[in-house]
């Protein structure tokens, strides 16, 4: 009767031990999930950020050393181009990510341009406002 009952205990012993491990499974996939959840959740908070900011913007915003891009020059050179003491507001005081005046100058050094109507850039133009030109 002794080996009886010492496999019994075992038996209750490993009963428990099952119950227990798929308590924590579930546990595990509670979290898993809630954890994609958090991830999902996370991500669709920075969709507007992204529709706002290029992905080098963000770069510097996370602490990161940004390569810009023409495109991002090309849109700080058009804010440039309107009002430097804006373009310095923007990016010394509201900390909107912007490449250096010192970064645009480099990037226009290199750039030439010849006297004349371009027509090439309207019709750029043309085609981004949708409107025909005579």
């Amino acid at each position: 009767m002794t080996q009886h009952y010492f496999f019994y205990k075992k038996n209750i012993q490993i009963k428990k031990m099952k119950k227990e491990i798929q308590f924590l499974k579930d546990q595990v996939f509670k979290l898993r999930g809630k954890q994609n959840e958090d991830k999902v959740h996370q991500q669709q908070s920075m969709v507007p950020i992204m529709k706002i900011f290029s992905s080098e913007q963000l770069k510097k915003l996370s602490g990161s050393k940004p390569t810009w891009t023409p495109s991002d020059i090309v849109k700080a050179l058009t804010i440039r181009s309107i009002n430097l003491k804006a373009y310095e507001t923007m990016s010394k005081i509201w900390n909107v990510p912007l490449p250096s005046t010192r970064t645009l100058r480099s990037w226009m050094k290199g750039f030439t341009c010849s006297p004349g109507i371009f027509t090439d850039i309207l019709e750029i133009m043309k085609e981004n406002s949708n409107v025909e030109l005579n």
